[in-house]
């Protein structure tokens, strides 16, 4: 706004045309409203997708794997693959499997907090926080009974 109002000053303190300091200051101001419209539909974009990696992709991902990692070991009739032992995977892989829920409440506060952030609502934090770590959470206890 002040960049306008400046333009048309100096137009008119130049003895220009004053039509053409207006036009030019309302192509300015039409650009700025589209460039802060196109901005924020992108951080919109950006928050949905963060969410939804969060919640849904992430303890997908992560409970799959951890699938793929107990079939591994219990496959392995001798323990053996190339000289790789699975006997002491067990405690690992129960370890891991304790580990990803505390995982997956961090990385749920941290994507509520980036989200509610950007959004200017920070009083929002808590409830996008626990409705994501709800959300990550059951996804995460879900999919091994899918699969």
């Amino acid at each position: 706004l002040s960049r306008a109002i400046s333009l048309i000053l100096v137009g008119y303190t130049t003895g220009a045309s004053l039509h053409k300091a207006l036009q030019s200051a309302a192509a300015d101001l039409m650009s700025s409203f589209n460039l802060v419209r196109e901005r924020s539909t992108l951080l919109s974009m950006q928050n949905y997708t963060l969410i939804a990696a969060s919640s849904l992709l992430v303890p997908a991902i992560l409970a799959v794997s951890l699938s793929f990692s107990t079939q591994i070991s219990e496959i392995s009739l001798a323990g053996q693959i190339e000289g790789f032992s699975f006997a002491n995977s067990a405690p690992l892989i129960s370890a891991a499997a304790g580990a990803i829920p505390i995982y997956l409440i961090l990385n749920s506060i941290l994507c509520a907090l980036f989200v509610s952030t950007t959004l200017a609502s920070r009083h929002k934090f808590l409830g996008y926080a626990a409705s994501l770590s709800i959300l990550s959470l059951f996804v995460w206890f879900l999919v091994p009974l899918l699969g």
